[in-house]
């Protein structure tokens, strides 16, 4: 038996990945991130296939890490994390700056930075998994460090769909169409709003 719940458990950190290839760019947040060997520095990363980012990387072969703040608001989740680079502007209305490789980064709400290379690649199937060597590693701010279960116990966020902790448990209630957060009741209350998106209740769908 697997309890997709025990998943939740294994503490990890919530981070934005972007990556820049031929002029274009986009960005979206991951919760793995992990270093791996220490001579040389080494990290990896998953992607889902089904981001545009991973597109980008698995072109440019570069990307860049930002480990985020716990100073992070839901808007800022939002963009990152429920919307595809292909369809909006990520950066839009953000400090933003260009690595030594090139890769397009955000310079809100991060505690430090990692210019990355990729050095090898393994598909996981959903996923593919990056090992990248270290180029650049900095302190942005001495903030607190955003972990995922302050993201998912206080800023009460949901897992994206494309996550590699995303589980696909049965749940009764009603789904918001636009981020996927779930509010678990039979019946929603009236004038309800999404805590994620602001979505209204009545664009909902039922679940279960």
């Amino acid at each position: 038996m697997i309890d997709n719940k025990a998943f939740y458990s294994i503490s990890s950190g919530l981070y934005l990945l972007s990556s820049t290839y031929n002029e274009h760019s986009s960005a979206c947040l991951i919760n793995t991130f992990l270093q791996v060997a220490s001579h040389p520095k080494r990290v990896m990363i998953s992607l889902n296939k089904d981001n545009y980012t991973h597109e980008l990387v698995d072109q440019s072969h570069v990307f860049h890490v930002s480990v985020l703040s716990c100073q992070v608001n839901m808007d800022f989740i939002r963009n990152f994390g429920f919307q595809s680079g292909k369809d909006s502007d990520k950066f839009a209305g953000y400090s933003t700056d260009l690595d030594s490789l090139g890769n397009k980064y955000i310079k809100d709400y991060v505690v430090s930075d990692f210019v990355l290379k990729v050095v090898d690649t393994l598909d996981l199937g959903s996923h593919d998994l990056y090992l990248a060597e270290v180029i650049e590693a900095k302190i942005s701010a001495d903030d607190e460090v955003l972990t995922y279960e302050y993201y998912q116990k206080v800023l009460k966020g949901t897992t994206p769909p494309k996550a590699a902790s995303y589980t696909t448990d049965k749940k009764i209630g009603y789904r918001c169409p636009i981020c996927g957060y779930i509010e678990e009741v039979e019946i929603l209350p009236e004038g309800f709003v999404c805590p994620i998106c602001q979505a209204p209740g009545t664009i909902f769908e039922k679940i279960g």
